[in-house]
């Protein structure tokens, strides 16, 4: 039944199952932020990430807090990794002065610290 679960939430997420979840590398070609609400009424933020890999283009969807804003994170052109089971593709090249996002929560992580104080992931 855990298994299903997880399956349920990732769907929600915007990935549609294990198989055409795989890590990808690529070009992002543009970030897109909407608010949108929930079955509940909560109000949400939306970020839909398009990333162009060498033989196709992927979206990704992350939905977080209505306060998180990714967009000054993120430059169309840079390089990104998506890894396998989170929707927040990473950089991949960061500045070592540069504060890291948590792939996990969207949260901004300072420079230095290994994990998120929000979530306890590892920043990526």
């Amino acid at each position: 039944m855990a298994a299903t679960m997880g399956l349920t939430n990732r769907k929600k997420e915007g990935i549609q199952g294990k198989r055409e979840d795989r890590s990808y590398r690529g070009r992002l070609i543009k970030i897109e932020r909407s608010i949108e609400e929930d079955a509940f009424g909560r109000k949400r933020s939306c970020h839909r990430f398009t990333v162009q890999g060498v033989l196709s283009q992927k979206i990704f969807e992350h939905f977080g807090d209505v306060s998180l804003d990714m967009r000054d994170y993120y430059r169309p052109g840079e390089k990104v990794v998506h890894r396998a089971g989170y929707n927040i593709p990473a950089k991949e090249k960061k500045d070592r002065l540069e504060k890291r996002i948590c792939i996990e929560c969207g949260e901004l992580v300072p420079v230095g610290q290994g994990y998120c104080s929000y979530c306890g992931s590892k920043a990526w």
